[in-house]
């Protein structure tokens, strides 16, 4: 145990020193949310940008005669949409608030009519109006109509078209023809609640929204697994491979075994992966911080899913530092290593089928099979219908798939330090697996 102490503090103090680590641990989630603050700013700009002024008059052409009013208000529906984006409980962000209509105290549009498509084309290529809108002679049989403007449209706003037209428009066909409470029931048809049968055998409502309160953490632990597997494990591939290219391997081995080496480096070097991506995560949870009361989040929940994040990262270490030793170089180690990385993915593809059938049978099937156990059983134990049996027994799979992995990867890193030169065969690594 000494020297396997030794190892693993030799690697992590190696490692954490190095200036290239230092720069990607504090120096990329600095520049992303830098990035991100950026685009989010610019995006801001862009959709104000991009939305004609409610309070300017459009010009009106209507050849078909049915749009005689001119003058529309509709209050609240900006505030509907906010309200929909940003649940009850939700910290809201102004820029954001902002993106989702500038008119949050309601929509208001003015007409000012115009004798030809001609006039009010004109009109607005002499800076006389933003937009202008035309409606066919056949509007009543083909529903067409023609919107110009001197505005492009955004992501945030499709085609630039201004807020409150179908309004306008149910209101002038309908008007003077039925009672005006119809006419806003037509404009907007239901206030949808919607209620789900719950496990105590009753119907809340919210559902969706507690699904998601329910999820956040297990889906922040599945992240910071697949961070750990296809980015901080490259620590574990990079340290044996200088080492076996400079030579220093052949030293090294004088002084400790192939199996102390192997368990030196996996606590080194992946108590240094984990300590970057935990770097990233405070700098990354920081800006989010204020959604926490709103999430569901239970105790049982964070230790359970901490403890397959440990169990999975290990497992996937092991098996990516073994079969990397068999490369000659960084790039052949990544080549050799790569699969299991790609195994790690595959619940990612059943993800609908395990959120809202937590216990169908390809659910229980991933649970237990030892590559996609982590990430499948944290989704499903944050659903709350997972038999504690399962949860001992998945936990009872990950220690024996771990044993069973360091042990293979053992042989195969005993075979690999010395190896030079040579690709081994898929024979080959079988062989030195079984003997």
């Amino acid at each position: 145990m000494q020297r396997i102490r030794k190892v693993a503090w030799h690697e992590f103090r190696v490692t954490v020193r190095r200036p290239g680590y230092l720069i990607i641990t504090f120096g990329m989630p600095l520049f992303a949310l830098g990035v991100a603050a950026v685009s989010m700013f610019a995006g801001v700009l862009a959709a104000r940008n991009a939305v004609p002024p409610k309070a300017g008059p459009i010009g009106l052409v209507d050849e078909s005669g049915l749009f005689r009013n001119l003058e529309y208000v509709e209050e609240g529906a900006a505030q509907e949409g906010a309200d929909r984006l940003f649940p009850e409980g939700v910290p809201r962000l102004k820029a954001l608030e902002e993106m989702v209509g500038e008119g949050r105290r309601g929509i208001a549009l003015r007409f000012i009519p115009y004798p030809s498509v001609e006039a009010a084309a004109e009109a607005v290529r002499r800076d006389e109006l933003d937009q202008a809108l035309h409606v066919a002679a056949d509007y009543l049989d083909t529903g067409r109509m023609t919107y110009l403007s001197r505005r492009h449209g955004s992501v945030f706003q499709r085609e630039g078209t201004p807020p409150g037209l179908r309004g306008w428009a149910v209101e002038n066909l309908l008007a003077g023809r039925l009672d005006p409470r119809v006419v806003e029931r037509v404009k907007r048809p239901f206030l949808l609640t919607e209620r789900v049968l719950d496990a105590g055998g009753e119907f809340a409502s919210g559902e969706g929204a507690r699904k998601v309160r329910r999820l956040a953490v297990p889906y922040i632990f599945l992240l910071l697994l697949l961070m750990a597997i296809f980015g901080t494990s490259g620590y574990l591939l990079q340290g044996v491979a200088e080492e076996k290219e400079n030579r220093v391997m052949e030293v090294i081995l004088c002084s400790v075994t192939a199996d102390q080496l192997l368990v030196g480096k996996l606590i080194g070097l992946g108590a240094a992966g984990l300590l970057q991506l935990s770097v990233w995560s405070m700098i990354g949870i920081l800006p989010v911080s204020a959604a926490f009361s709103w999430l569901q989040i239970r105790p049982d929940t964070v230790l359970v899913c901490f403890l397959y994040f440990i169990f999975g990262y290990v497992l996937f270490g092991g098996l990516m530092l073994g079969f990397g030793s068999l490369g000659s170089n960084y790039r052949e180690s990544a080549q050799l290593a790569v699969v299991w990385s790609m195994a790690a993915i595959i619940p990612m593809f059943f993800l609908p089928v395990i959120v809202d059938q937590p216990n169908s049978l390809v659910a229980r099937a991933l649970s237990f099979f030892p590559l996609t156990t982590p990430i499948t059983m944290m989704m499903r134990y944050a659903s709350g219908e997972v038999a504690t049996w399962e949860v001992v027994l998945s936990f009872v799979v990950l220690a024996a798939a771990i044993w069973v992995s360091l042990k293979g990867s053992a042989k195969l890193f005993r075979v690999g330090l010395l190896l030079y030169g040579k690709k081994p065969t898929v024979p080959e690594i079988w062989r030195w697996l079984w003997a």
